[in-house]
């Protein structure tokens, strides 16, 4: 099985420190698998570019880079939005 190393804020640790009942491993290990199954359905970046038109392409190009962070994180947002409404309360 491979091993992965993920850093926490020092908040976040300490209440998790409060359940040492809980395997927190598996909590992760579902929550990502969660993420992935609801990944399933979406396509790659570069199906994505590779379906865009010649025209679309040449506007992203000539894109300012602060537009284009604001839509980075824009997107980024929503991401998360999308992905914490996948991984289960309870």
């Amino acid at each position: 099985m491979a091993h992965v190393t993920l850093s926490i804020p020092d908040d976040l640790y300490e209440n998790m420190k409060r359940y040492p009942e809980i395997r927190w491993s598996e909590i992760i290990r579902q929550t990502i698998s969660l993420y992935l199954e609801g990944m399933k359905d979406t396509s790659s970046s570069e199906e994505i570019r590779n379906s865009l038109s010649q025209s679309t392409l040449e506007k992203l190009r000539t894109l300012s880079s602060k537009k284009a962070g604001n839509q980075f994180r824009k997107s980024v947002r929503q991401e998360w939005k999308r992905a914490r409404s996948l991984t289960p309360t309870s």
